[in-house]
């Protein structure tokens, strides 16, 4: 059984700390823009995917066990053979998103920052560069992702039981076909 929205924010503010903070931040998107990732970017990186990864795992129910982005060397070579694009509100990263080809491996935005329209920004911007067919997964209890990637025209296609460490979960594959003009 997953927890409600606001056991789940609660549970983040108690482990991540920073909660508080990014309440005091102001409301909508018009001052987001999205630019090309600059590795000085790094640090904002770390700082939106270690507060965005346990989220997304509690929502489907599984128990957030990762170490923190920068210590993953793994998830840090992956990270830098994307492009990646970063979403700001003046000097604060709020989200970012990468792709390899038509396949886009990273989607983070600050929770601090959800329900602004900053992740359906980023993953406009990365359909606009692949251009073509593209495809992503999901974990199945992201019911906030699966909403944004239907909106956008994505289509579950398949669903895998993954292992997220050593927890199991199911894997959503997702897929988008540009539509054609009439």
């Amino acid at each position: 059984m997953k927890p409600a929205r606001g056991a789940i924010l609660r549970g983040l503010a108690n482990a991540s700390g920073s909660w508080h903070e990014c309440e005091e931040m102001t409301a909508g998107p018009p001052h987001t823009m999205i630019r090309s990732y600059e590795e000085s970017d790094w640090p904002e990186i770390c700082r939106v995917y270690d507060a965005a990864k346990p989220l997304e795992l509690i929502m489907d129910g599984v128990q957030p066990s990762f170490p923190p982005l920068a210590a993953d060397k793994m998830w840090v070579d992956n990270f830098r053979s994307n492009h990646v694009f970063v979403a700001t509100d003046g000097d604060r990263l709020t989200g970012f998103a990468g792709y390899t080809g038509p396949y886009i491996g990273w989607m983070f935005v600050d929770p601090a920052c959800f329900r602004r329209g900053i992740g359906r920004a980023l993953l406009r911007r990365l359909l606009e560069e692949i251009d073509g067919d593209a495809w992503l997964w999901s974990l199945k209890g992201n019911d906030r992702a699966a909403a944004l990637y239907r909106n956008e025209g994505f289509e579950p296609i398949d669903e895998r039981p993954a292992k997220h460490g050593d927890r199991s979960c199911t894997a959503v594959i997702w897929q988008y076909t540009p539509k054609l003009p009439d």
